[in-house]
């Protein structure tokens, strides 16, 4: 019995597409289509925000001593503790300097 269906949903061959070309892009240094770099640029955007408000912002020096803490024992799945700055509750999300990138050039 298969489970493949005859209508292709044009978003996921959209998003297919443009994984492929990223990917052709990092591995095979092939250029990447401004608009393809958008549309993935729009994509993360979406997703960081609906991350940001089912779970919360960390600040940096939580996600800092977090990841200091997985590299010294191990993958840890114990929460710190509430007053380590690390809120569950849904904040605004802050300016990050770990947000989308530019694809404009530098100058320098």
């Amino acid at each position: 019995m298969s489970t493949e269906t005859t209508a292709t949903d044009p978003l996921a061959d959209s998003e297919h597409s443009d994984t492929e070309a990223v990917l052709r892009h990092a591995f095979e240094k092939g250029p990447l289509d401004p608009e393809v770099a958008r549309r993935v640029d729009e994509r993360a955007a979406r997703i960081t925000e609906q991350v940001r408000r089912t779970h919360g912002v960390i600040d940096d020096e939580t996600f800092q001593l977090l990841l200091a803490d997985d590299e010294s024992s191990g993958t840890s799945s114990t929460p710190p503790p509430p007053s380590a700055g690390f809120s569950l509750a849904p904040t605004r999300a802050r300016p990050s300097s770990c947000g989308p990138t530019s694809r404009t050039p530098s100058t320098n």
